[in-house]
């Protein structure tokens, strides 16, 4: 669970990362079960945790991980999280989030890689107001998508390589460094963000589901 002392939150993954608040966050009960757990609520327009350094420099072999609450669907390429910038002629870095496969309104689970494109999962959430712990994986040149521990439909995909030099971190939104301006923000509850240097193997990514939904 995130520390909440606004307006940051403190990181607990081990990145020693704080992330700035700004806009409409607020933190509401998490997906566990214990009285402890806090996730954040992000209004969809304002709402956004961000660092100016980003956990991941390997653009190559990654992970990222979340447990998303969308109170709302379709979402127009709302970024759950975005470990880079973007910015026109000058994108880096890579995330997910919820839109279409071409960055507009949808409900299909997809990645999306500034300054090279967005790539669709294949997996449309069917309903909001529900939990859902996402995985997103790279290794080397394919991504991986995963919903409660399971690979979605289009999976496997060979992909451009993301493009390196990020320097932003942001949870509930991305980040525009042309205008200096957070961007495509994501309407619900995020928690359990999780980054990792390596590619997650599938009984890796089930047993991180299982733990959170003992």
């Amino acid at each position: 669970a995130q520390q909440v002392v606004p307006p940051v939150i403190q990181d607990c993954s081990g990145h020693n990362l704080t992330l700035s608040v700004s806009g409409r966050v607020a933190p509401v009960p998490g997906v566990g079960a214990q009285s402890s757990s806090i996730a954040q609520m992000f209004d969809g327009s304002t709402g956004t945790a961000s660092s100016s350094r980003s956990p991941l420099s390997n653009t190559s072999n990654w992970s990222m991980e979340a447990w998303l609450y969308p109170t709302m669907l379709p979402q127009s390429g709302a970024l759950v999280m975005l470990n880079g910038e973007d910015g026109k002629g000058k994108g880096a870095g890579f995330g997910f989030g919820i839109g279409s496969a071409t960055g507009g309104t949808g409900s299909h689970l997809v990645a999306y890689f500034p300054g090279v494109g967005w790539i669709d999962s294949g997996y449309a959430f069917p309903k909001a107001q529900q939990w859902y712990d996402v995985v997103v994986t790279r290794d080397s040149s394919t991504v991986r998508f995963y919903v409660n521990g399971q690979r979605t439909v289009a999976s496997s995909k060979l992909t451009p390589k993301p493009v390196s030099g990020s320097g932003h971190f942001s949870i509930g939104s991305g980040y525009d460094q042309s205008s200096a301006r957070p961007t495509h923000f994501f309407t619900g509850a995020i928690d359990e963000v999780a980054v990792y240097a390596q590619a997650l193997p599938i009984a890796q990514v089930q047993r991180y589901y299982g733990e959170m939904k003992k």
